[in-house]
């Protein structure tokens, strides 16, 4: 019984010490602002690279029209 007692304190002492030490909520928010930059910049080189590929897809019909 005394074991079991003596568990559940250091149980108890731990989450506390840890949930006061390690913020969780702050991981967290700093984890999904780094997802979220993550996939805005992930759309902004997929918008860039949609855009170079099109230019180019036009400068060479453009030279392929020149040459008919």
């Amino acid at each position: 019984m005394l074991d079991f007692v003596l568990l559940l304190a250091v149980i108890l002492i731990g989450y506390l010490y840890f949930s006061k030490h390690l913020n969780l909520k702050e991981i967290e928010g700093e984890a999904q602002a780094t997802f979220t930059k993550a996939v805005s910049d992930l759309e902004a080189a997929a918008v860039k690279a949609e855009s170079e590929a099109k230019s180019d897809i036009a400068a060479v019909v453009s030279y392929l029209k020149s040459k008919i």
